[in-house]
């Protein structure tokens, strides 16, 4: 009984893990993306900025 249990899951995990994972990481990159491209982006300005000056 329990190898019959343990045989009807997987699959559910299987479509659910790597939608969640896609999802999750797609999320990531894109909140770390946005992140560091403004904070490249404003070091850069102040770069500019100092330069300027």
């Amino acid at each position: 009984m329990k190898k019959v249990d343990d045989y009807s899951q997987p699959p559910f995990f299987v479509f659910i893990v790597p939608v969640v994972e896609r999802a999750f990481f797609v999320l990531l990159n894109k909140f770390v993306y946005d992140y560091f491209i403004k904070k490249t982006v404003r070091s850069v300005d102040c770069a500019v900025s100092v330069l300027e000056m």
